[in-house]
């Protein structure tokens, strides 16, 4: 801002003051608490959004183990891990295998 007469420029002076403390960050203003309020609501959403997203897949993930119970191989295996296996010999196991 440009001001031909002394009186001006001394009038002018202290609103050039405050916009370049301002634009330099330094000047503090009532929104400026408030902004970082609003900048730290807004980064905690963020990350419970991310949160959020990882439990939704690690969900999705989860279901399909469900579905591997009813798979006969699978449930032979849970047994014999289990302890609950059939009174079937190895011999007849592999017989059933190979058909």
């Amino acid at each position: 801002m440009i001001c031909s007469t002394p009186g001006l420029r001394r009038s002018a002076a202290p609103n050039v003051r405050r916009q370049a403390a301002s634009v330099a960050g330094l000047a503090t203003s009532p929104t400026s608490g408030l902004t970082v309020a609003l900048n730290s609501m807004q980064q905690s959403g963020q990350e419970a959004r991310e949160r959020a997203e990882a439990m939704n897949m690690k969900a999705q993930a989860l279901t399909g183990l469900k579905d591997a119970a009813a798979d006969n191989n699978v449930a032979a295996a849970l047994g014999e891990v289990r302890g609950t296996t059939s009174s079937l010999s190895l011999t007849e196991r592999l017989s059933a295998l190979r058909r």
